[in-house]
C-alpha cells in the first residue's frame, strides 16, 4: 500500500507542476500530461476504495464500478484533448518552449518506471504478475 500512496503524493506533485508549466507556456501536451496525472490519482483512489474491503474483491458489480470510474475519467481526458485540439488547430495558436517542461518530464519518467519497478517485485513476490 505504501507504493501505492508514494504513487499517488507523486502524481498529485508531477500534475500541479505539469499543468502548471502547461498553461504557462500554452501546452496543451503538459497540460493534458498534468491533467492524466490527476487521472492516475483517482485511478489509484479508486484502487484503495476498492481494496479497503479484501473480502468484496470477487464482487463483480464493484468491479465494473471500480472500471467504469477509470474508464470514466480516462474518456473525459480525452474529449478535453479532442476539443482543445481542434481549438488550438484552427485559431492557429501555437505553444511556447519550455525547457523546465521537457526537463521535469524526464525527471517523471525516471520516477514512475522506479515506482513500477517497484510494484512489479511486489506483484512477483505475492505471486500477481501477468
Amino acid at each position: 500500500m505504501w507504493l501505492l500512496w508514494a504513487t499517488i503524493a507523486w502524481n498529485v506533485t508531477e500534475g500541479a507542476i505539469t499543468i502548471a508549466l502547461g498553461l504557462s507556456a500554452g501546452s496543451i501536451a503538459l497540460t493534458a500530461f498534468g491533467l492524466d496525472s490527476m487521472i492516475e490519482v483517482f485511478a489509484s483512489l479508486v484502487v484503495v476504495w476498492h481494496v479497503r474491503d479484501l473480502d468484496d474483491l470477487d464482487d463483480h458489480h464493484r468491479n465494473r464500478r471500480a472500471l467504469r470510474l477509470v474508464a470514466g475519467a480516462f474518456f473525459a481526458l480525452g474529449v478535453f484533448l479532442v476539443a482543445t485540439s481542434v481549438e488550438r488547430l484552427i485559431s492557429g495558436d501555437r505553444p511556447d518552449e519550455s525547457p523546465v517542461g521537457i526537463a521535469y518530464l524526464a525527471l517523471a519518467a525516471l520516477v514512475m518506471f522506479g515506482l513500477a519497478w517497484a510494484k512489479h517485485r511486489v506483484a512477483d513476490k505475492l505471486g500477481n504478475c501477468l
